[in-house]
């Protein structure tokens, strides 16, 4: 993850927003939740105070919500209508990326393996696992219903990164969305990691034929 390009790409996101918002109809918003019933959904992740961690040299908070985020609806709708109703069906867009000291390695790493550790135990799929020198990965989706109607849908994303180069990202999306949208989002809000969702979605579709096998 390079840090300008971060601290680029989340100054664009947060400047766009806030202008968005300020023009939007209220029509086109999403409903608000209270940080009670946001926390109380399925596809929320609580991370922690991973930034207690941050060495203070960079660091990205983003943390969009209702109806903030349907403020990009409109001007979405002509060019993409299909990116604008989705937009709108999402409760939370967070992101938490930061530079941390070399030292805090192992307990960043830590944080990742036992968030992703009660992820599992909750019932998330952990589709994506990076392991290598570079970095580490894990990416986690929340699954609802059974995977045999149009009814199934993803009702959270979970990216948790931990490079080499002493930076983390703990990503966290909440709504109502599919397999396929996932790549669309990453291009919108530039998640990171965003260059492995062709093969996210490809273990997915290995996901769905392992639960249709064992049914």
């Amino acid at each position: 993850m390079n840090r300008n390009h971060s601290r680029i790409t989340a100054a664009a996101v947060l400047v766009v927003v806030f202008a968005l918002g300020a023009l939007a109809s209220p029509a086109m918003a999403g409903k608000r939740l209270s940080d009670k019933a946001l926390r109380a959904l399925p596809g929320y992740v609580d991370f922690g105070d991973v930034w207690k961690f941050s060495d203070g040299n960079e660091e990205v908070e983003v943390e969009l919500k209702q109806p903030l985020l349907g403020a990009f609806a409109p001007f979405l709708r002509g060019d993409d209508p299909d990116l604008a109703n989705l937009i709108l069906d999402l409760q939370l867009v967070k992101v938490n990326a930061f530079s941390f000291d070399p030292d805090d390695q192992k307990s960043v790493i830590g944080v990742m393996r036992d968030t992703s550790s009660a992820l599992r135990d909750d019932g998330w799929d952990n589709v994506v696992k990076v392991r290598g020198e570079d970095e580490n990965v894990n990416v986690f989706v929340r699954i609802e219903g059974d995977g045999e109607d149009d009814q199934t849908f993803l009702s959270g994303l979970a990216v948790l990164y931990v490079g080499d180069d002493d930076e983390a990202a703990f990503v966290n999306v909440v709504g109502r969305f599919r397999m396929e949208d996932i790549a669309r989002l990453s291009e919108q809000f530039d998640l990171p990691h965003s260059q492995d969702w062709g093969d996210l979605q490809d273990e997915m579709r290995k996901h769905d034929q392992r639960r249709e096998a064992d049914n």
